[in-house]
């Protein structure tokens, strides 16, 4: 077989070659970026099957109307390559219709100045055959707008490899692999290209049809084998241009796609080398959050992540990613930091519940969280003891040593509380220098002793302010309800505001028989 058959056989087989991978990008069309692989690999096919005829003629109106053939994917094969990269990058969403028919309105333009070229001679100067190799070869003499085309052509080259290169930079993992096969593809024309203007073809053949055709097949591995158009643009455009909330981007069978850089600050073992891994191998400290991502379920919840031993507060949500042909291809997992939010509700509960001064309840809180107790106890008939305290002479200690003085005395006081009483008790400061407890499941015996060890520890110890030892007493009444006292009293709010009377008035007593004492109800 002579090397004119060969180069002509070698054609028509790149030709067959990108049709049929046309064809079946066609049965893949709700694949993103799967239409633009068609026409650019029709475009192709018209090329290489175009230049085969080219070269299976000797005559001048034969080349001329290959050319024509040719032209036809020529004009239009760099149109399709430039929107594969703005596809892929997700840059297409942004533009409309009409930037898509602005591409192709100079390659209208070549194609009407090249079918009309017999009138103008403004594409090609003039056209020629060389006989005198081992084949004809078309001999061309270039025309003003042959160089518009060429400059057109090569714009659009360079822009489709400068977004394969942004794409680069911008991503991680997998979709960095990704992006980097994606431009050394887009390399292959250019290889073709240079070595033809450099005279490197051998028999002057035009080498770019094989170089294009090389591409065909990796494109379409890039395209339907690692699915890189189904969820990178989508995702780029929808989380890592627009979001700035921690984000991850899982496909459809739960793999890490791809994160931006806030889920660093969550998850600091984040890494290029976690791409692709199951989303449930990260998050095994969070079954909340694997529970939510697995049902779909879009209602934002609640979860606790750690960072640097520090709980933070999130709100998760899980957004399904719709191509667009509305298939789901994947879901983002978005997270809103609401640990100030979490701060500050805390903070309006405490000031709600809590005594500023000591860091004990309230009244109003003590009474509501008492009546409850009250409630349980009477319903399980437990016995319940309370204990009505107040500091002796306390206006003394504001009198001689100022009030920051009783401040800290009715905060060294309220510590001794914290100290010798229970969890389950409930101590509150009642007003100015009083306070009150609750005793759960303690009779009045048992009451008598706590409150002898708080009288006892109070007595003991001087509390220190600007070197000032300052010494007090404290006296404590105490009332208790037991098991059968429940019977005679039906109302849980007259109960628990006699017991706190009857407390008062044994408080009374203690104060009339001398201060420094326990006194119970009798």
């Amino acid at each position: 077989m002579n090397i004119h058959i060969l180069v002509i056989t070698a054609l028509i087989i790149s030709g067959s070659i990108t049709l049929a991978l046309a064809l079946y990008s066609s049965k893949k069309l709700s694949s993103i970026g799967s239409t633009t692989y068609m026409f650019l690999m029709i475009a192709i096919s018209i090329y290489s099957l175009g230049y085969a005829f080219e070269l299976v003629n000797d005559t001048v109106e034969g080349v001329f109307f290959a050319l024509k053939i040719e032209y036809l994917g020529i004009v239009s094969l760099p149109v399709f390559w430039f929107l594969l990269a703005f596809k892929y990058t997700g840059y297409d969403r942004r533009a409309n219709i009409f930037v898509h028919i602005f591409l192709f309105i100079i390659p209208l333009i070549t194609i009407v100045l090249l079918f009309t070229n017999n009138i103008h001679h403004f594409y090609y100067s003039s056209l020629g055959i060389n006989r005198e190799g081992s084949f004809p070869i078309a001999i061309i003499i270039k025309g003003p707008w042959y160089y518009v085309h060429i400059i057109y052509t090569n714009i659009l080259l360079v822009s489709g490899t400068v977004l394969f290169i942004r794409m680069i930079i911008q991503t991680t993992g997998i979709f960095r692999k990704q992006a980097i096969m994606m431009l050394i593809i887009s390399l292959l024309p250019w290889i073709g290209n240079i070595l033809y203007l450099m005279g490197f073809g051998p028999y002057g053949i035009d080498l770019n049809p094989f170089f294009l055709t090389i591409s065909g097949p990796l494109f379409a591995v890039a395209l339907f084998k690692y699915g890189m158009f189904n969820i990178t643009p989508i995702a780029r455009k929808t989380v890592f241009e627009e979001m700035r909330d921690p984000v991850i981007v899982i496909d459809n069978r739960y793999r890490i796609a791809d994160f931006n850089k806030s889920a660093l600050n969550i998850f600091p073992d984040f890494g290029i080398n976690l791409t692709g891994l199951v989303i449930d191998e990260l998050l095994t400290e969070s079954k909340a959050l694997i529970t939510q991502i697995h049902s779909g379920s879009s209602d934002s919840i609640e979860v606790i992540l750690e960072k640097e031993n520090v709980p933070v507060y999130y709100h998760s949500t899980i957004t399904e990613l719709f191509s667009f042909t509305n298939k789901i291809i994947g879901k983002i997992i978005t997270f809103h930091d609401i640990s100030e939010q979490k701060r500050i509700l805390r903070k309006l509960h405490n000031l709600a519940t809590t005594d500023e001064l000591t860091n004990l309840y309230n009244r109003r809180h003590f009474m509501k969280v008492s009546q409850n107790e009250l409630v349980r106890s009477r319903r399980y008939k437990r016995p319940v003891s309370f204990l009505m305290i107040d500091l002796d002479y306390f206006k003394k200690v504001n009198d001689n040593y100022g009030h920051q003085a009783g401040d800290e005395v009715l905060i060294e006081t309220a510590a001794v509380f914290k100290d010798i009483l229970r969890d389950n008790d409930i101590v509150a400061r009642y007003g100015g220098e009083e306070f009150t407890a609750m005793l759960p499941e303690i009779n009045s015996a048992g009451a008598v002793l706590t409150a002898e060890r708080i009288r006892k520890e109070i007595d003991e110890q001087k509390v220190s302010f600007r070197g000032i030892e300052i010494k007090i007493t404290i006296s404590i009444g105490i009332s208790t309800c037991s098991v059968e006292r429940y019977s005679t009293i039906e109302n849980d709010d007259f109960l628990l505001e006699k017991l706190l009377s009857e407390a008062d008035e044994a408080l009374y007593t203690a104060k009339v028989n001398g201060r420094n004492r326990v006194v119970p109800f009798k």
